[in-house]
């Protein structure tokens, strides 16, 4: 039997999106220490920890959308588009809202009493612009990518077929090297989002600039479900075309035109090029290595969600004490990780996968 059918469970995928959304206690972890301007700093900083952000961001939310794009094709291909409304829908907007209203907002009482911000839930700034919604602003996307991925299945039956014979087309006339070409829809779509200013003053951030940025990826990911053999060609790559991403990415970075325009859109296209050569060295890494059922995975399949959800307020909780103790700032950054790491974990095993009204609101979904 293939190994990427749609048929089966695609353990590797779902190994995948749990790491990811995971990897979001160390981004905002690493903050604690780097150069960024973050809610709380530690005294001494590290430019380490700047590279360590750069790296996760490479990659993090791209791949995430692409398999985000893949699940919803096979929730839809399942369920039709009417059920799949009224299922996935509700999983993103019901803890997105009690997360925001509730830990966010307590997450925001913690950084008024440090006297680490200025903007209290009392300012209606607070409420306008969507401080209160902090990291939960991909769940923004996803509402959006989650309704238009409905209306196109429900008003185009045939979308799914005429997107296989494109993508079989892209196949057989590029041999895999279409890699080449889908930066430059992304550096398209790029552009497109600096339309929409992501922060406001006085407004809502609906996330727009954001969604139509990673509008590609999530795309991707239903063109990956709707044909296995592209899917087999992503996560296996030809060496062939790795070489080449990399000679180009060499190329690009230290060859300088006169012309500052053409300098720029060299820039753009290498780091469109990055990124998708990142997401595809991602699933080709968790293809090969977490391919199989797993009851490590299947646990964090269920438990990523939740941990998302309360890690962001541990971090900031338990970094205000660990910044100020004296100790290495190594030592520390993996003492919050560790920490909040280790409390999510607490609060998804004995909270919200025993009691149904909890799951509900934090995990989207009753308990069976």
């Amino acid at each position: 039997m293939n190994n990427h059918t749609t048929k089966q469970r695609l353990h590797y995928l779902d190994a995948m999106r749990s790491i990811l959304m995971i990897l979001g206690i160390l981004l905002h972890s690493a903050n604690v220490f780097s150069d960024s301007d973050w809610a709380i700093k530690n005294i001494n900083t590290s430019e380490y920890f700047t590279y360590l952000i750069d790296t996760i961001h490479i990659f993090r939310m791209p791949a995430f959308f692409i398999v985000s794009g893949f699940f919803c094709h096979m929730t839809l291909k399942k369920n039709g588009p009417i059920k799949f409304i009224n299922i996935r829908l509700p999983r993103i907007i019901i803890p997105f809202l009690v997360t925001a209203v509730t830990l966010n907002t307590l997450q925001n009482y913690i950084l008024i009493n440090s006297n680490l911000t200025d903007i209290d839930i009392t300012d209606i700034r607070y409420w306008l612009n969507g401080s209160w919604v902090s990291h939960l602003w991909f769940l923004n996307t996803l509402i959006y990518y989650f309704i238009f991925s409905a209306l196109f299945y429900y008003l185009t039956p045939n979308l799914l077929n005429n997107i296989k014979k494109i993508t079989n087309n892209i196949i057989n006339h590029t041999n895999g090297y279409y890699l080449f070409i889908i930066p430059i829809v992304s550096m398209g779509l790029l552009k497109i989002s600096y339309i929409f200013p992501n922060v406001s003053e006085q407004y809502y951030d609906a996330a727009i600039a954001d969604s139509i940025k990673y509008s590609i990826y999530f795309v991707f990911g239903i063109i990956l479900g709707t044909n296995k053999n592209l899917l087999s060609e992503f996560v296996r790559p030809k060496k062939a075309i790795i070489i080449l991403s990399m000679l180009i990415i060499t190329i690009f970075h230290y060859w300088e035109f006169d012309s500052a325009l053409i300098n720029k859109l060299l820039s753009s296209y290498k780091t469109a090029l990055i990124i998708w050569l990142s997401c595809v060295l991602c699933f080709y890494i968790f293809n090969s290595l977490f391919n199989k059922k797993s009851i490590l995975f299947t646990y964090l399949a269920g438990a990523s969600y939740t941990i998302y959800l309360f890690h962001h307020i541990f971090v900031i909780l338990i970094g205000i004490l660990i910044i100020q103790t004296e100790i290495n700032i190594v030592f520390k950054f993996i003492l919050l990780v560790a920490s909040t790491f280790i409390i999510t974990n607490l609060i998804h095993y004995y909270l919200i996968s025993k009691y149904s009204i909890l799951s509900r609101i934090f995990n989207g979904k009753s308990l069976n």
